[in-house]
């Protein structure tokens, strides 16, 4: 038979429902200190227990349903707000994905002509030095080499100049950022590897869950080098029924 709860969660406001729980919690201590016992004796012991555990174990299939009546309707307004909420934020997300891409897109552009830009100068101070190196060798004094000299240092300033007002600098807005993926494609040779470095045994996920799958089949008599099996005991009780 059903159990019945002395609470109702339909079309209640929220501080009757909280009294309710509270009335509930009362009559839920009233059972438990009539029934509780430090001992089983006898078979009659036994069987009271028995039936003592079946009505908390009722108890708390009534009080998870009447849960799931209270928050219900909370559930449901959550899902229509967030329902109304979402289209809106992936319209802003999609923009700002958006703009990300282009200036990303933009920030490489320039980066590779500023790239370029630094091979042609290195090419073109190499061609000044060279030219440099020449027009010294036909310095007839110590003077008119310094004057050589002086000349191409100007020269190489003024150049520099031209090159930073040519190429302003840009804020950039997104930083750009490699997402690196590894595909596994020889587990022996990542297991054999991690064996020789330990550590990098973070890399490995233990299935503790696959190994005592494996003690249970087993029985725990499988030894597994690095694994020790420990077994725990849980009770499991049937429900009781009476006979007419």
């Amino acid at each position: 038979m059903e159990t019945r709860l002395p609470i109702s969660f339909e079309k209640r406001t929220l501080e009757y429902q909280l009294a309710s729980v509270i009335q509930l919690t009362d009559l839920i201590d009233f059972e438990i200190d009539t029934r509780s016992v430090e001992r089983i004796d006898t078979p009659e012991q036994y069987s009271e227990a028995s039936e003592s555990m079946n009505k908390f174990y009722d108890f708390g299939k009534a009080v998870e349903e009447y849960r799931k009546k209270a928050v219900a309707p909370l559930n449901e307004q959550k899902q229509k707000i967030q329902a109304a909420f979402n289209p809106l934020k992936e319209k802003i997300d999609d923009a700002v994905k958006d703009f990300k891409e282009k200036l990303a897109d933009y920030q490489k552009r320039e980066e590779l002509k500023a790239l370029e830009a630094a091979k042609e100068a290195a090419e073109a101070e190499r061609l000044q030095q060279e030219a440099l190196n020449e027009s010294l060798k036909t310095a007839k004094t110590q003077e008119e080499a310094e004057q050589i000299v002086a000349a191409a240092e100007a020269e190489k300033m003024n150049t520099q100049l031209e090159r930073s007002i040519q190429a302003p600098a840009v804020s950039k807005a997104v930083s750009v950022k490699k997402k690196w993926e590894a595909v596994v494609t020889d587990p022996v040779a990542l297991i054999k590897f991690i064996s020789e470095h330990p550590e990098f045994l973070s890399w490995l996920k233990i299935q503790e869950k696959q190994i005592c799958k494996y003690a249970a089949m087993t029985d725990g008599h499988a030894a597994v080098p690095g694994v020790t099996f420990k077994a725990s005991e849980s009770v499991s009780v049937s429900r009781s029924r009476k006979t007419a």
